[in-house]
């Protein structure tokens, strides 16, 4: 008796590791119709010789010679029968697809050709091909899993049986017995937990051993490795659609932030982007297309690139947003998207913008206040003959926009409660001298937790306004000492525009202090209209504040006396912190020069 339980516990664990090596084969035969379809695809597709038609008839016998191997493997599976339906039908009419096309090019029929190769039908072919992949994949797994469970129930009832029948032998028989059904169960249960953990796309530890247990958890492994390289392949396509690094733009900052959303086997179809139509004017754009996978990948880049091109025909964001409704509605229908188009006038500050369906963007003022942007208009892709309103603000120096997409205040469920967390972050971050303060105002909005949704935001500060003609090297702005916000907005202005060179927060706080110290000298000894100026000699930046009052005491050569005194003590720390100082007073005013340590403008 024990040794008929112990042949069939054998047999369970057999059936086990030949259910894992049926998985690989079947996955096998897949992945070699879809590298023979890609392969028959590239043929089609490559100059035409004499031997594409020869190519061609050879990729179809071999993807008819995988179908048939297959058909007996799944015939006794329902769901993999029907999967394997929707493959075969899939697979032969791309055959038969890359047989038209290669036809009409040898036919020297090339509009032809293209006119078939852009056909919304070889789209859905081609999105048709890819769901029957994935579909025959998933429905190959789910059975494995299902008979595992099953495997494991009938393993568990033999390991009951074989304890029972070790009972009425020795004590000696029940100890090893009772070992070994602990071992097997201790196995498999590590077996089930590494299912489940893959069901939910997690990593397992590996099953250690040479038995069938660990054959059974190689080919887990090897599944979990080819759902990962597919995570991969999406995440870099995510990347390759938004913009690698936007341009540089003469007094503007642009700081991005993305986080994807939690479930990243799937991309998003958020975006940002800013680009220059002019040396004056920017264009600057952020959305956020319903849905995640490849489809909203697509729409998410056309959308972006349809921004672009409406930008370069039309000077009015309205109309511009008015476009990209037409090439949704036609091009995408039953899609939704969200959009925000803006474009600023970077010589007088103008912004001027067109909504539709996103969240507001925010403008921060240089004493961290925000103000939402007033502006309605409904989603992309409803009416094609929607018009979207322009709407007008003003920028000024030491402001920013602050723009984003709707998973971002959407975390906590709350829009309202979204909105006012990101604005806290938003007033709390805008004062820091932070490398990438978007980044910084993302972090302290998710605070660790998990978006549902992606995340985008773009920040827009304005360091100077009017350069496009000035010399590059020498750069001032204006502020009276008498109005607290006129000098927070210099002071944040500039520190902006020197955040970009230097990339050592020591430093950049350092010249933060003597910045501080210099504009408080002239608000104590000369309040009114001062002039602040970055001027680049060789390696050196100099801070160079001018004003326009009665000369003030200062000891070039002399100690600070008295470190707790008020006058005299602001200018003693700037001299400690710069590399040099120098004061000049003449009867215009006073002219304050800071030498900084290996800073550039």
């Amino acid at each position: 008796m024990l040794l008929a339980l112990g042949l069939l516990v054998q047999s369970r664990i057999q059936a086990g590791a030949t259910l894992g090596q049926h998985t690989q084969i079947v996955l096998g035969h897949v992945d070699r119709i879809r590298a023979l379809i890609e392969e028959g695809s590239r043929a089609a597709t490559s100059p035409q010789t004499n031997r594409t038609a020869e190519r061609l008839a050879s990729v179809r016998r071999n993807v008819n010679a995988q179908l048939a191997a297959l058909h007996p493997l799944v015939k006794n599976h329902a769901g993999m029968s029907s999967a394997l339906s929707a493959l075969s039908g899939a697979a032969l009419d791309g055959l038969n697809l890359l047989d038209r096309y290669s036809a009409l090019v040898r036919a020297h029929r090339t509009a032809q050709a293209r006119a078939l190769a852009a056909a919304p039908a070889t789209h859905t072919l081609g999105v048709r091909l890819e769901s029957a992949y994935g579909r025959m994949a998933d429905r190959t797994r789910r059975d494995e899993l299902s008979r595992i469970a099953a495997l494991r129930l009938q393993t568990m009832h033999l390991e009951i049986a074989l304890i029972t029948a070790a009972v009425v032998g020795i004590v000696l028989t029940l100890f090893v017995a009772g070992r070994f059904g602990v071992a097997i169960a201790t196995r498999l249960g590590h077996l089930a937990e590494n299912a489940r953990r893959l069901a939910r796309g997690e990593d397992a530890t590996p099953l250690l051993g040479n038995d069938e247990f660990a054959d059974l958890d190689l080919v887990y492994q090897a599944m979990m490795r080819q759902i990962a390289r597919e995570q991969q392949v999406n995440a870099t396509l995510q990347r390759m659609l938004l913009p690698q690094k936007l341009p540089a733009f003469d007094g503007i900052r642009i700081d991005t932030g993305y986080v994807p959303a939690a479930r990243q086997s799937e991309v998003g179809g958020d975006w940002y982007d800013a680009f220059a139509l002019s040396d004056r004017c920017i264009c600057i754009s952020i959305g956020d297309v319903a849905g995640h996978g490849l489809r909203a990948a697509a729409v998410m880049g056309a959308a972006r690139i349809a921004v672009r091109t409406a930008a370069r025909m039309h000077d009015d964001p309205g109309k511009i947003v008015e476009h990209l409704n037409r090439v949704i509605y036609l091009d995408e229908p039953d899609t939704m998207v969200t959009a925000f188009v803006a474009l600023l006038d970077i010589d007088d500050g103008t912004l001027r913008y067109a909504v539709a369906g996103h969240p507001e963007p925010m403008i921060i003022r240089s004493d961290g206040e925000t103000d939402l942007l007033p502006g309605r208009g409904i989603i992309l892709g409803a009416d094609p003959d929607t018009r979207y309103e322009t709407f007008r603000a003003e920028m000024q120096e030491g402001w920013a926009l602050l723009l984003y997409t709707d998973g971002l205040v959407e975390i906590t469920h709350d829009y309202l409660r979204g909105v006012d967390e990101l604005r806290q972050a938003a007033s709390e971050e805008f004062a820091s001298s932070a490398q990438n303060i978007a980044e910084a105002i993302q972090n302290r909005v998710l605070g660790g937790r998990a978006s549902e949704d992606d995340a985008a935001l773009l920040f827009v500060g304005v360091t100077r306004l009017g350069i496009a003609a000035e010399d590059r090297t020498h750069r001032s702005w204006t502020l009276d000492a008498r109005d607290a916000e006129s000098a927070h907005r210099a002071k944040r202005a500039i520190l902006w525009h020197l955040g970009d060179a230097i990339r050592d927060p020591a430093q950049l706080a350092t010249i933060e202090l003597v910045l501080g110290e210099l504009i408080g000298n002239v608000a104590r000894h000369s309040p009114g209209l001062a002039e602040v100026t970055l001027a680049r000699e060789d390696t050196r930046t100099l801070i160079r504040v001018s004003d326009r009052g009665k000369p003030f005491p200062y000891r070039p050569n002399g100690a600070h006396t008295d470190l707790l005194a008020e006058s005299g003590r602001g200018l003693f720390l700037v001299r400690a912190m710069s590399r040099d100082l120098r004061v000049e007073h003449s009867a215009q005013g006073n002219v304050v020069t800071a030498v900084l340590n290996g800073a550039s403008s």
